[in-house]
């Protein structure tokens, strides 16, 4: 994977520091023509202290917690979105509507705490070539957790993940904004920022 490009504090020039504004805010506008109603359901306050529990027991940097979030996000409303408009199987169409897909929500309700930790791996993938998370280190952390996994669930959970995400794993995250606008002030000539700044999408304050 390509590491994410990152520069340091007043490094990049303000021409490129408002080019990058103007890019994210039009990122931003055309993700929300295609918003799911049920976006930043995944952005619940135990759900993001628990990535965030995560990276800091592995060691990363914050930066890898949100954007972990964001794939995660992203990923859910996708991966529900599917399961509830796939056709029942043939075997269970038998069984009431109900069973069938209370059985559907307890398979995943099993498989979400795996999913969290996927999504904090392929962040860190993102995040550092460094001190990315490779499948040792999440079988041994995951195994302190209580999770009995092999090397090769955790593969397979990465493989479904990317592929639900359709390998694009590049997304802006709240920090990401903040980090350009704090880059664009410390220039001392801002131009109009409220045009730039994220929409409810951003910052999951949809849910608050």
């Amino acid at each position: 994977m390509a590491k994410r490009l990152r520069f340091k504090f007043r490094e990049a020039s303000f021409d490129l520091l408002t080019d990058f504004l103007v890019n994210l805010n039009k990122r931003n506008k055309d993700y929300l023509h295609s918003v799911s109603q049920c976006s930043g359901n995944f952005k619940d306050k135990r759900i993001m202290e628990y990535v965030f529990l995560i990276t800091k027991e592995l060691g990363l940097d914050p930066l890898a917690g949100y954007h972990a979030i964001e794939l995660l996000q992203r990923f859910m409303v996708k991966h529900l979105t599917d399961l509830l408009t796939t056709p029942t199987p043939q075997g269970a169409a038998a069984d009431p509507p109900r069973s069938y897909e209370a059985a559907m929500f307890d398979k995943l309700k099993e498989k979400f705490p795996l999913i969290i930790f996927t999504c904090v791996q392929l962040a860190s993938k993102m995040s550092s070539h460094h001190h990315m998370i490779d499948n040792s280190t999440a079988v041994r952390f995951l195994h302190s957790v209580g999770h009995n996994v092999s090397k090769q669930t955790v593969m397979e959970s990465e493989l479904m993940v990317l592929k639900g995400l359709e390998f694009r794993l590049e997304t802006p995250n709240p920090l990401t904004y903040v980090e350009i606008l704090l880059e664009v002030l410390g220039y001392g000539k801002s131009p109009n920022l409220t045009r730039f700044l994220p929409r409810s999408i951003s910052s999951g304050s949809r849910n608050e």
